[in-house]
Formats: C-alpha cells, structure tokens, sequence
C-alpha cells in the first residue's frame, strides 16, 4: 500500500476503505494476498488512513 503526495510514494501499513454496494460483486472476487489499486477520497487518519468512496483502479497489467 503506498499513499501518493505529489510525485512522492510513501508506504502505508494499513488503511480502512469504504466502497460501494454496486462494487460489492467486484470485491467479492478478490483473493487474499492479491495486489489493487485503489482510489478514494481520504476522510481521516487515526491509527490508520481512513478512505470512502472508493473504487478499484483498472489494473494496467491486466491482460499480459
């Protein structure tokens, strides 16, 4: 996970995302360990990166 300020990355250990129910079905097929990127509105931080609105970012690998 890695937060992107600028044109800087920093990794993140963990974050809360809120999505959804019309992404419900695309959830559901994540796998445990399986690598996203997800985009999202930041709504706070306390012990960790709070997200809502959320959506999964098209993967650019996808297909290769």
């Amino acid at each position: 996970m890695a937060r992107r300020s600028g044109n800087r990355s920093a990794p993140l250990k963990r974050a809360v995302s809120s999505f959804r129910k019309s992404d419900q079905d695309a959830l559901a097929q994540l796998k445990k360990g399986q690598v996203v990127t997800v985009v999202g509105e930041v709504d706070g931080k306390f012990m960790h990166v709070q997200l809502s609105d959320c959506q999964l970012a098209a993967d650019p690998l996808a297909g290769q």
